[in-house]
């Protein structure tokens, strides 16, 4: 009798065993399926952090105009790069081969000692006076005191930058689009020679002609002003 008493103590403490080794190994998993939750979550919600610069305002009122649900909160953080400087194939304002076209094209940066050129390797103008594209484009860092020009980044014919500003003198923003309508916003810090890019999480309802237009208004008043 005295035998069987201990088997049964023997079989519920097993089972006791059993079933606490099971509740904190369910107790663990949940806790690890909540961390890696928070961390993606953490990670899905960075956002790009809006400085209220003119040309930024102007981009994001276009594409509500063509998109109505367009929105600088549905850009999300897609990766960071470094990036590099290498020779350029653009003529500099200091240059007597520059083109006095792209004049006014020219993106100063705040202390006026740079400029971002991001137009006069991707068109020019035809004979009727409107602006023809290449399907490739530089971007060019110019350095005016020291007369160098340096390309920053290039782009193909999937993706292209349709404005840029300086956020101060060391970090540029360029304003992306591409083929598949999926703008993007590009950060890029000349100090520590890394650019993070921010995708838009949607694809939009109507074909950009953010670049046409914008380089269309220049040149109108360019006109205006010759006149």
């Amino acid at each position: 009798m005295e035998n069987l008493n201990f088997k049964a103590k023997k079989t519920i403490f097993l089972l006791t065993l059993f079933s606490f080794l099971i509740s904190c190994t369910d107790h663990k998993k949940t806790v690890l399926q909540n961390q890696s939750g928070k961390r993606k979550d953490s990670v899905r919600v960075q956002k790009f952090h809006s400085d209220n610069n003119e040309t930024l305002n102007n981009w994001v009122d276009y594409y509500k105009k063509i998109d109505p649900d367009f929105n600088l909160d549905n850009f999300e953080f897609e990766s960071e790069n470094s990036f590099d400087k290498i020779a350029g194939n653009i003529y500099g304002i200091y240059d007597k081969e520059f083109d006095k076209l792209y004049s006014d094209f020219l993106i100063y940066s705040p202390n006026r000692q740079k400029y971002i050129d991001i137009d006069s390797y991707h068109w020019s103008l035809d004979d009727e006076g409107k602006p023809g594209f290449e399907v490739d484009q530089e971007i060019n860092l110019v350095d005016i005191s020291n007369k160098k020009i340096e390309k920053i980044a290039f782009y193909g014919s999937s993706n292209w930058v349709e404005d840029a500003y300086w956020k101060d003198d060391q970090t540029i923003v360029l304003l992306e689009n591409s083929y598949e309508q999926r703008p993007a916003i590009r950060e890029m810090n000349f100090n520590s020679m890394k650019s993070r890019t921010f995708k838009y999480q949607d694809s939009l309802k109507t074909i950009s002609e953010y670049s046409k237009e914008r380089i269309m208004a220049k040149l109108r008043k360019q006109k205006t002003v010759s006149n």
